[in-house]
């Protein structure tokens, strides 16, 4: 997720439960952890950006 469009577009965070485990990992999980633990973080899920399933959309690819 960008960001910008997070920011711009996106919802309070519910929760920060469970995210310090992550915070500490050096992959990009880590630096999402931090940044949602962060004040004023915004999360979006999937399906506002894509409502289609990929998985569902692939299979309608390979049926035409």
């Amino acid at each position: 997720m960008e960001h910008e469009l997070a920011l711009t577009r996106g919802s309070p965070l519910q929760s920060s439960k469970g995210l310090e485990k992550w915070a500490n990992r050096p992959e990009q999980i880590g630096q999402l952890a931090c940044w949602l633990r962060r004040g004023g973080a915004t999360t979006l899920e999937q399906e506002e950006l894509d409502p289609k399933s990929p998985i569902f959309a692939a299979l309608l690819d390979d049926q035409a």
